[in-house]
């Protein structure tokens, strides 16, 4: 009698598991699917039903034709992937120090990084403006490089640490038996094991610049150098907005970091759930 209890509770709450993640891949993918629908349609703002009630790719052949949005999407992947790069050797050789060394002042270098994510990016842009300018890097894309390399580096840094943290002493010790150097040792012996919560800030870091729009229309004015989040700006004119080119522009927009997440699942689920250990 207990038996057939327990399996009954155990068949109920498989079911209400299930029912539940069918609800959030429900309000996960519904907007996605919306906007995808959206594009397709005359007029989104009086069709209203999800499905186009007259179907067109006017929005597509805007984006692609009249306003080139190829370009623009270069740009951002350039851009994107340039400032991921710089800041992910950066957050690597930061955090295999603070997390694999001891040194005096590591605690207060731990918290004065800490404390940055209580600044925010937009309360620096004067003395950023300035530095960029200073450097004649204005409407350039190594100036935007360059802000977004050293713009949100705390959860990274703590993402990449925490799976430091988790990479046995005795591989880097082996290293050092051989005859490795500290780079030799970071490079050949403890990334590799950690690759998946560096995988992991790289591909936070790309979405985030992928997405990002303040510095870009604050430093880019050249057409030839605007990125996708500029020219989404740009079916906005007045009291007149082109939806069905905004939301092409927004299906194109959020195609690669959907990608790169589907790419990329297993690295994220295993970093966050690995480095979150002894992090």
């Amino acid at each position: 009698m207990r038996k057939k209890i327990r399996s009954g509770n155990n068949i109920v709450c498989l079911v209400l598991m299930y029912l539940f993640m069918a609800f959030v891949v429900f309000i996960s993918l519904a907007p996605l699917v919306w906007t995808f629908f959206s594009s397709l349609k005359v007029d989104p703002m009086y069709d209203t039903g999800l499905f186009p009630s007259e179907w067109t790719v006017e929005g597509y052949r805007t984006i692609f034709v009249e306003m080139n949005i190829l370009l623009s999407f270069f740009n951002s992947f350039i851009i994107a992937l340039c400032a991921v790069l710089i800041s992910t050797i950066i957050l690597v050789l930061a955090a295999y120090v603070v997390a694999m060394r001891s040194f005096r002042g590591k605690n207060i270098f731990v918290l004065l990084l800490l404390s940055t994510m209580f600044l925010p990016g937009t309360a620096m842009t004067y003395p950023i403006y300035r530095l960029i300018t200073s450097l004649n890097l204005n409407d350039t894309r190594m100036g935007v490089i360059l802000v977004y390399s050293m713009s949100n580096i705390v959860v990274n840094f703590f993402i990449i640490r925490g799976y430091f943290l988790t990479v046995p002493k005795e591989i880097e010790e082996s290293g050092f038996l051989d005859g490795c150097s500290n780079f030799k040792v970071l490079l050949l012996l403890v990334a590799p094991v950690a690759m998946p919560g560096i995988l992991t800030a790289a591909v936070l870091s790309f979405v985030g610049f992928w997405n990002e729009f303040y510095f870009a229309s604050l430093f880019l004015r050249s057409e030839n150098l605007l990125t996708l989040t500029v020219v989404l700006s740009q079916f906005s004119k007045g009291f007149l907005v082109d939806y069905t080119g905004l939301f092409s522009s927004v299906v194109v927009i959020i195609a690669v970091p959907l990608a790169a997440y589907l790419i990329f699942s297993k690295f994220f689920i295993t970093a966050l759930s690995g480095g979150s250990v002894k992090g």
